[in-house]
């Protein structure tokens, strides 16, 4: 049996990575939202990681935090 924490409410689009950062990722978020503004070709980014690492809640929290900065991508 696997015991894990309950993923933390975030409101997709909405939130940032304020108030979700405890692995301190919110520099990182920064420069993938400048790479990826820099680019104007279609891109896909992958993240791989280990069952576990915080690639959902990165992804989820980059997502709100690049929008709210004005961001002109789309993510899926």
């Amino acid at each position: 049996m696997r015991l894990t924490m309950p993923a933390p409410k975030i409101k997709l689009y909405k939130d940032g990575f304020a108030g979700h950062d405890k692995l301190g990722r919110e520099k990182t978020g920064h420069r993938l939202s400048e790479l990826v503004e820099r680019i104007d070709d279609p891109l896909v980014i992958a993240l791989d990681g280990a069952w576990g690492s915080g690639k959902s809640l990165f992804l989820k929290c980059w997502v709100g935090e690049h929008l709210k900065r004005d961001g002109n991508c789309q993510t899926v």
